[in-house]
């Protein structure tokens, strides 16, 4: 979440009866985002604006809205329509508190994740940046067969670095591939996992038994 770097607004608090815009319902992140302020019970304590995406650098500078939410795709790249918001603004990140970040961890889908700051060109107030993550990759079909999940998925893990030169999104899995899988799992905890994908999972030792194994049908 950011704001105008000339606002009184530091924090996720400092929001209360201010006009913030998490984007359009119209868009996939936007239920993340929602589901994560709403966890924290913040939606209710602001007034909230509907602003589709080339509209957003404007309605910050203007004043139609005192924060709004910027996006990162894979921890290295700025979204467009956030592109614009920056260029057109000097933006500060909004900090959250520790009781914040282990709400939203405890939320369904979603996780805390720090983006470092330098992914945009100007200072944002911290060195890393709190953000809501929903963390997102393959997924597999009960139909496939489990050997065809677990030689896949090992696979990947065992070529990493080669996986990474593929797109710029899979870099963050490229540099360590157990702390994404695990920010995935833990972030989705209620969702069953590929007996195929479990069954490595269990092997390299980032298993944890409160999660749920899949039926291969």
């Amino acid at each position: 979440m950011v704001t105008r770097a000339d606002t009184n607004i530091y924090t996720l608090d400092d929001l209360k009866g201010k006009s913030v815009s998490l984007g359009s319902p119209k868009e996939g992140l936007y239920a993340f985002a929602k589901a994560a302020y709403d966890a924290l019970g913040l939606t209710k304590e602001w007034k909230e604006k509907v602003v589709q995406g080339n509209d957003r650098a404007q309605a910050l500078k203007s004043g139609n809205v005192d924060a709004i939410l910027a996006v990162v795709n894979a921890m290295n790249t700025l979204a467009g329509h956030t592109m614009q918001l920056e260029l057109y603004n000097k933006l500060r990140a909004l900090k959250m508190t520790k009781e914040q970040e282990d709400i939203i961890n405890k939320t369904p889908g979603i996780s805390v994740v720090m983006v470092p700051s330098k992914v945009f060109k100007n200072d944002m107030g911290m060195a890393m940046l709190p953000g809501i993550g929903n963390v997102y990759g393959w997924a597999f079909a009960p139909s496939v067969d489990p050997e065809i999940a677990y030689q896949f998925v090992k696979t990947c893990f065992e070529n990493a670095k080669q996986v990474g030169e593929l797109a710029r999104v899979l870099e963050m899995f490229s540099k360590d591939p157990k702390a994404m899988a695990l920010m995935g799992l833990k972030s989705a905890s209620k969702a069953p996992v590929h007996p195929g994908a479990a069954k490595y999972y269990k092997e390299i030792g980032i298993w944890d038994n409160s999660w749920i194994v899949g039926k291969a049908e």
